[in-house]
C-alpha cells in the first residue's frame, strides 16, 4: 500500500510538474480562424457612417459633368490658350537651334593630351 502511494506520488510529480496554471489564451490571439475581434462602439460606427455619406456625395458629384459640350468646346477654340500654346512651341524650336554644350576639357584639351603614356 504505502510504496503504491509512493508511487503515484511520483508519477503525478513527473507527469505534472512542467504544468503552470495560466489563465491567458495561447498562441495569438488576433490571427486565425477564431480571434477575438474588437467591438466598435457607437460613435466609430457613427463616424463611419458620416464618412460613407461624404464618399457618396462625392461620388454623386464626379459622376455628373461640370461642363456642358458647348463650354467644352469653347474650351478648345479659346484663342488665349492657342496663344500660350504657340508660345510655347516657339520656345521649343529657338531652344532646339541652340547648339549642344561644348564641354571644355573633354573637345577643346584632349588633343593636349599626347604627352599620356601606358604605365
Amino acid at each position: 500500500m504505502r510504496l503504491s502511494i509512493v508511487l503515484l506520488k511520483q508519477v503525478s510529480q513527473f507527469r505534472f510538474s512542467n504544468y503552470v496554471p495560466t489563465r491567458r489564451i495561447p498562441g495569438n490571439v488576433l490571427l486565425g480562424k477564431h480571434r477575438v475581434r474588437r467591438t466598435l462602439s457607437e460613435s466609430e460606427k457613427l463616424d463611419m457612417q458620416r464618412k460613407i455619406e461624404i464618399e457618396l456625395e462625392n461620388m454623386a458629384h464626379l459622376s455628373r459633368p461640370y461642363l456642358t459640350e458647348e463650354e467644352d468646346n469653347l474650351y478648345e477654340n479659346d484663342p488665349i490658350r492657342k496663344e500660350h500654346e504657340e508660345k510655347a512651341l516657339a520656345l521649343k524650336r529657338r531652344q532646339e537651334e541652340i547648339p549642344e554644350h561644348i564641354y571644355l576639357k573633354r573637345d577643346l584639351l584632349d588633343r593636349v593630351s599626347w604627352y599620356k603614356k601606358w604605365e
